[in-house]
């Protein structure tokens, strides 16, 4: 394998890693299952969670692919090691950001019920 096709292969691992270390740690079982509850119309309960998880994963797979192209289109002598292109990658943000959590009086029952 060409120096170029292992920097985009590494660098192609290394945004799956960081794509599937949200999606675990946010307790999903993988992006299929990010995909169905953060669907169009979706009534699940975290389905702005899983909106946010797909944007993140959109902005690292464009970062990916323009990144794999400037791969492509710099001499060998020039080109960064796989960790320099990783860490121009954008990393996760806080769990936070994914999660708002549940409303809190989501379980309280009907207003003004008691």
């Amino acid at each position: 394998m060409s120096g170029e096709a292992q920097a985009i292969t590494d660098l192609r691992a290394f945004v799956r890693g960081l794509i599937n270390s949200v999606v675990v740690q946010l307790g999903y079982e993988g992006l299929l299952d990010v995909m169905i509850t953060g669907r169009e119309g979706s009534t699940d309960l975290y389905a702005e969670e899983a909106r946010r998880v797909l944007s993140y994963v959109d902005s690292v797979w464009n970062a990916f692919h323009g990144l794999a192209a400037q791969i492509r289109n710099t001499a060998a002598t020039d080109r960064k090691t796989a960790k320099e292109y990783a860490n121009m990658m954008p990393f996760p943000p806080p769990l936070e950001y994914f999660s708002s959590g549940l409303h809190p009086g989501l379980f309280d029952g009907a207003p003004n019920s008691r």
